[in-house]
């Protein structure tokens, strides 16, 4: 059986699936500067629609 079937075809133990989300984290925290939170996906797609009708973006104050 193939890795990537195995890895899909039962549920992870859950030590296995706890590092996987650790990791995840600590790849979140190093590529955007930022801690995971729930609502950074709020902040994210709340700056892209308006980017995607051409407004800037870039220089509005928090």
């Amino acid at each position: 059986m193939p890795a990537a079937t195995r890895l899909w075809a039962r549920p992870w133990p859950l030590r296995w699936a706890c590092l996987a989300l650790a990791g995840l984290r600590v790849a979140n925290l190093l590529l955007s500067g930022q801690p995971w939170s729930v609502t950074f996906a709020f902040n994210l797609w709340g700056a892209k629609l308006p980017a995607l009708l051409g407004l800037d973006v870039s220089q509005w104050v928090c």
